[in-house]
């Protein structure tokens, strides 16, 4: 799908920041503030864990502000787990918020850094303008 970024008009909507930063998908404003940070088994130094407030969340990675409303206070102690890959980077982040609004939680994993994701361009046939219902979602 072809998208007109001028027809977005709610752009924090947007999973990911359209600007090439390093982080696209925001994980320092999603994780702006935390908690009870700490190895819960000393002896494993790529597992951490603590608690997120994620009413305090900004850009693209935060959640959405109606969620956020929804779950009340306890969003504002949402545990996470952090795992770290072999060379101390952030593998995995785990943000739980089953036990009272399941859809604040997230499960992002980080893969092959350094590697460039391949991108080839579809064929012109392939691609279609995208949808009014397309900026619709984006839009609500």
């Amino acid at each position: 799908m072809k998208v007109d970024e001028s027809k977005i008009t709610k752009k924090n909507n947007i999973p990911f920041d359209l600007s090439g930063g390093d982080d696209a998908i925001n994980i320092s404003g999603l994780m702006t503030s935390v908690s009870d940070v700490k190895y819960p088994n000393p002896s494993d130094t790529k597992t951490i864990t603590g608690t997120v407030d994620l009413t305090q969340s900004t850009g693209v990675g935060s959640p959405n502000p109606s969620d956020v409303q929804s779950a009340g206070p306890a969003a504002k102690t949402t545990p996470f787990t952090a795992t770290l890959d072999d060379q101390g980077r952030l593998a995995e982040l785990k943000i739980n918020a089953d036990g009272f609004d399941g859809n604040l939680t997230q499960d992002i994993r980080f893969v092959d850094y350094g590697a460039p994701a391949p991108i080839t361009v579809p064929p012109a046939s392939a691609v279609i303008p995208a949808p009014a219902a397309a900026y619709q979602f984006f839009n609500s």
